[in-house]
C-alpha cells in the first residue's frame, strides 16, 4: 500500500520533522511572540489567544498526531508480510483498538474545532447538563484510547522483534523497542533505520539479525 509505504521507507529525520519538529518551532514562535509583546506593552490581544494562532496550533497538532499514528500503523500493518511462516500475529485485534484509539483522537479535534469558535463568543455560556453527559461518554472513551494507543505500540514492537530474530518473542525481548516507539521523539532515530533496512531486505535474507 503506497500509505504504508511511505511511513516504512520514510527516513528518520523526515519523521521527527512532522512528529517533533514542527510543534516545537511553532511553540518556540509563540514564546518569542509573547515575549516581545509584553517588552512592547502593547494594548493588542496577547497572540496566543488570536484565532490565527489556535488554529495554527491545531493544524499542526493534527499533523503531529497523524504522522505518529500513521507511522505505529504502518509498522504494524506494512510488516505483516515479512513475518515468519508459522508464526501468527493478532492483527485483527490490533487493528481494532487502535482503530477505536485514532477515532477518539478524530472526535477530540472535530470537538475543539466546534467548541473554540463556540467558546469565543461573547454570550457563550457553557450548558452544565450538557457538559456532564458529554464528560460521562468521553471519559470511559478516554481510557479505551489510551489502551488502544499503548496496544499498538506493544503490537508494533512485537512485529519488528518477531522479524528480526525469526521467531516467536516474550515481552521482555522488545520491551526496548516498545519504549523506543512510546518515546518516539529519541526512538524514531533508532527504529527507523531497522524499518528501512527490514522493508529492503531480501526474502532469503529475512532471518538475519540487525
Amino acid at each position: 500500500m503506497p500509505f504504508t509505504e511511505r511511513f516504512l521507507n520514510a527516513k528518520h529525520w523526515q519523521l521527527f520533522t512532522l512528529m517533533i519538529g514542527l510543534p516545537i518551532i511553532v511553540q518556540f514562535g509563540s514564546m518569542i511572540a509573547m515575549f516581545a509583546s509584553a517588552v512592547n506593552a502593547t494594548n493588542e490581544p496577547p497572540f496566543f489567544v488570536m484565532p490565527a494562532y489556535i488554529i495554527l496550533i491545531i493544524v499542526v497538532s493534527i499533523l503531529s498526531g497523524a504522522t505518529t499514528f500513521g507511522w505505529v500503523w504502518s509498522i504494524a500493518s506494512g510488516l505483516q508480510e515479512k513475518i515468519p511462516n508459522g508464526i501468527t500475529m493478532k492483527f485483527k485485534k490490533f487493528k481494532t483498538f487502535y482503530l477505536i484509539a485514532m477515532g477518539y483522537m478524530l472526535l477530540i479535534v472535530l470537538s475543539l474545532l466546534i467548541f473554540i469558535p463556540t467558546s469565543m463568543q461573547p454570550d457563550f455560556v457553557p450548558n452544565a447538563g450538557i457538559t456532564g453527559i458529554l464528560l460521562l461518554l468521553f471519559i470511559p472513551l478516554h481510557f479505551l484510547a489510551i489502551f488502544g494507543i499503548f496496544y499498538g505500540l506493544y503490537f508494533a514492537a512485537k512485529t519488528i522483534k518477531t522479524i528480526e530474530l525469526n521467531k516467536e518473542v516474550e515481552f521482555s525481548e522488545f520491551i526496548g523497542e516498545f519504549l523506543m516507539l512510546w518515546f518516539s521523539f529519541i526512538g524514531v532515530w533508532i527504529i527507523q533505520p531497522k524499518i528501512n533496512k527490514l522493508v529492503n531486505q531480501e526474502p532469503e535474507e529475512e532471518g538475519i539479525h540487525i
